[in-house]
């Protein structure tokens, strides 16, 4: 599964890469800030986690595959670092689980 574990990072690197199409506090915004789910078409800014699951959906898998392929612990990180550390906490984790065995 790491082939597919560091595609899901990837895809979640790029999609919150740019400062402006990242979120704190939820999983996604749409334009006007409210919260949206991350596979909402509306979605246009996403937290951590929130770009796991759009990337997973991209995949064709649901978001409780997250669990079976990082495990809750490193979601758990994830999550921690967008939400108290910031845009680039967040990005520097995402890339610790990319290159995770």
């Amino acid at each position: 599964m790491t082939p597919l574990r560091k595609a899901l990072v990837r895809r979640a690197r790029e999609i919150i890469g740019d400062p402006t199409r990242w979120t704190q506090s939820t999983a996604a915004r749409d334009e006007q800030s409210r919260a949206v789910n991350p596979r909402s078409p509306e979605a246009t800014q996403f937290c951590g986690f929130g770009a796991l699951t759009k990337a997973a959906h991209e995949h064709g898998l649901s978001d409780r595959w997250l669990i079976e392929i990082f495990n809750a612990l490193a979601l758990t990180q994830v999550i921690h670092a967008n939400d108290r550390h910031g845009h680039t906490a967040v990005l520097a984790c995402l890339e610790l689980l990319e290159n995770a065995a």
